[in-house]
């Protein structure tokens, strides 16, 4: 009882980075910096999309191209950086739901789908949607940075401008 336990072998203490301190610093500066540049641009695909999507008539023309160019900006940098964040993309949306999809189908009964306005056929809808999606996508998985031809840089943006706007349909 007063012995230490044996140090697992996946110890994070025992793992040396073979890397300069001043190495894996500026590493870690890079990998923040590129979440905060990921953020940036989901929220100007979000502002954009809010903006673009209101009735123009009260907007001047001026706020109406401020975001379209950010649309635009947010695209290009989408469509250049897909290979890294297209690993991440499916399980954002769809991983969590489809477990919780499955589960509302199976254990929940007919009062909750009244509570929240859903018949049970949309639910398995979206359940087949959501899994299709998964399959289509699976081939990036794992791989960082995922193999993308441009075309799959297009869908996958596209993909994102997408669900991003059925966020915002009221």
């Amino acid at each position: 009882m007063l012995e230490p336990a044996a140090t697992s072998p996946w110890d994070s203490f025992k793992w040396h980075d073979k890397r300069s301190k001043i190495k894996q610093v500026a590493n870690g500066f890079k990998i923040a910096a590129g979440w905060i540049a990921g953020f940036l641009v989901m929220v100007a695909v979000f502002g954009g999309l809010v903006r673009v999507s209101e009735h123009h008539s009260g907007q001047g023309i001026r706020a109406v191209g401020v975001s379209w160019l950010a649309l635009l900006v947010a695209a290009v940098v989408m469509i250049t950086t897909a290979n890294r964040w297209a690993p991440w993309v499916t399980g954002f949306f769809f991983g969590p739901g489809v477990g919780k999809l499955l589960i509302a189908l199976a254990i929940e009964d007919s009062s909750y789908y009244s509570a929240h306005s859903i018949t049970r056929l949309r639910v398995a809808e979206f359940l087949l949607y959501a899994l299709v999606v998964i399959i289509l996508t699976e081939r990036f998985f794992g791989k960082r940075p995922a193999p993308t031809t441009f075309l799959d840089r297009l869908a996958l943006t596209f993909f994102v401008f997408s669900a991003f706007e059925q966020a915002i349909v009221p």
